[in-house]
């Protein structure tokens, strides 16, 4: 901690005590819980913490007089924007804490022997480690290629599969699912690519994954999970890590291992710190339906045919020269989508960060075009050099964009909605005429 940090805390140290003592009771904690994803009734409340009326009304008070819970109607109570900024940093700081990885250090040496003797248990010999990327498919691909022995980087993956060059936005909505909401055939165009990095793969799906009314999965779900748990496991007794859907947000991971009945996972959370905690093989989020990629045998590949087909399937993704969800928009359109929707929709609770992921996504995505571009140059007889460049300066407005808005919640002020708005217009009169540079390079290879 520094001077100013200790300053702070001597000087508010009696506000401070407040906050921490409305947390310090473990009822009270267990009360927020159910209060994090939006406001609930009371006797919601009372049902869920076991507690009594007016022992619940009681600890809820001393929140609201901290200032972490306010009633928004008659028997209705929700946590305020400092309330939810607590738990986070709460929950968060306790999972990376020494406290926390003590205990589940005992908690793994305790059962160890136990799991020996009772759990089906298998670890691959050589587990693939998720890599660093805003979208998770990159991160888990890239991951289990590495560990396969084959040396490949996050430009590579992002621009061969074709991910990068797709810009897509959801009509009339700013939220977090532009980045993955494609049509099934866009995601079957990446897969194929996929394999130009240098891996057979096949693509085996399970069937749909939903909850019921109870968020428990549905009698069909919990069949196909366990369907899929089978054919995972048949791939980590071969030796050979997976890459799946689901896990759990919804995001793309890497699975090592099973244990008993849950998967061993490497995901995105081992860049925040956080620990990967073992899944249960229904304890998924799988929208679209259960998925996982089968990383077989090494293949071949030609870099200049390798180049020369993901320049193809570039241009087709970029321009949205395919099949579509009707809610969504992907192509060059998609820009002013995105920027329609942020001065024209109204916004919500996910408009902030479902703005600065897509942000982040679209600006890896033009990076990694841009330096891919670059690499193979050299390759094509035709010079890319040019369309690069103007990759280059979508990739830096997008960066400006994100600058406004990064990850997480905040605030968005007009002013910075209608400067986005317009830095996003101008990246898609630089995309359009890359794209167009692109087609006369295709027409001479």
């Amino acid at each position: 901690m520094d001077h100013d940090q200790a300053d702070k805390l001597r000087n508010n140290s009696s506000e401070i005590a407040e906050i921490l003592s409305a947390l310090s009771h473990e009822s009270r904690l267990f009360a927020l819980s159910f209060l994090i994803d939006g406001e609930k009734e009371l006797k919601f409340l009372i049902e869920k913490t076991g507690l009594s009326k007016n022992g619940l009304v009681n600890h809820l008070s001393t929140l609201m007089d901290a200032g972490l819970v306010e009633r928004v109607s008659r028997g209705k109570y929700r946590l305020t924007k400092d309330g939810a900024g607590y738990v986070s940093d709460m929950v968060d700081q306790y999972l990376v804490s020494e406290r926390y990885r003590a205990k589940r250090q005992r908690i793994d040496t305790t059962m160890y022997q136990w799991r020996i003797q009772t759990v089906d248990e298998k670890i691959v010999s050589n587990p693939a480690e998720f890599k660093p990327s805003w979208f998770s498919y990159q991160g888990a691909v890239q991951g289990v290629l590495n560990s396969h022995g084959v040396e490949i980087g996050l430009t590579e993956v992002v621009a061969v599969s074709g991910y990068g060059w797709i810009t897509n936005a959801m009509k009339k909505h700013l939220c977090p699912s532009a980045p993955s909401a494609f049509h099934s055939d866009v995601w079957s165009n990446i897969y194929n690519a996929t394999e130009a990095l240098g891996y057979k793969i096949e693509v085996i799906k399970s069937g749909i994954f939903e909850w019921d009314e109870n968020q428990k999965p549905t009698p069909d779900s919990a069949k196909n999970a366990d369907k899929q748990y089978k054919a995972v496991k048949k791939e980590i007794n071969a030796d050979r890590p997976v890459v799946m859907w689901g896990i759990p947000i919804p995001e793309y991971g890497i699975v090592n291992g099973y244990r008993g009945e849950e998967y061993i996972v490497s995901t995105f959370r081992r860049l925040l710190e956080q620990p990967d905690t073992p899944i249960h093989y229904t304890g998924l989020m799988a929208p679209g339906g259960l998925c996982i990629l089968r990383f077989t045998e090494p293949i071949q590949t030609d870099p200049k045919q390798v180049a020369a087909e993901t320049l193809k399937l570039g241009y087709k993704l970029g321009t949205g020269d395919v099949p579509q969800i009707p809610e969504y928009v992907l192509g060059p359109e998609a820009y002013d989508v995105l920027a329609n929707n942020l001065t024209e929709e109204p916004l919500d609770e996910n408009s902030h960060h479902g703005t600065g992921y897509t942000l982040a996504c679209l600006m890896e995505g033009k990076h990694c075009v841009k330096e891919y571009l670059k690499k193979i140059n050299p390759l094509i007889n035709v010079e890319l050099v040019g369309i690069s460049e103007k990759y280059s300066t979508v990739y830096q407005i997008l960066n400006k964009c994100h600058e406004i808005f990064p990850l997480g919640p905040g605030e968005m002020p007009e002013k910075n909605r209608i400067e986005t708005a317009d830095y996003l217009r101008q990246a898609k009169k630089i995309e359009v005429d890359a794209l167009e540079d692109l087609q006369i390079v295709l027409e001479a290879i």
